[in-house]
């Protein structure tokens, strides 16, 4: 079965899926499929729960809002390996 946004919140049309149907979208899922949303959430666990249990994910940017940031680390780690 084939979704788009509008569709996600209609929680009886998953209710129905035979067990063979796919489908490309589930209700909520772009906070983790983006890349954006999922740098966003992860940066929030990290914040609430620390960054030693939300370390699997290499240090992200959201540009161009965050690109300020972007060049402080990029810069920092050029010159860390000089």
């Amino acid at each position: 079965m084939w979704t788009c946004t509008s569709s996600q919140q209609r929680q009886y049309i998953y209710e129905n899926l035979h067990e063979y149907q796919k489908i490309n979208h589930f209700m909520s899922a772009s906070e983790l499929t983006r890349k954006d949303r999922l740098c966003y959430n992860v940066g929030r666990m990290q914040l609430k729960y620390g960054r030693d249990h939300f370390d699997f994910l290499p240090e992200t940017y959201i540009l161009p809002d965050e690109y300020s940031e972007f060049q402080k680390s990029f810069s920092k780690e050029r010159d860390e390996e000089e």
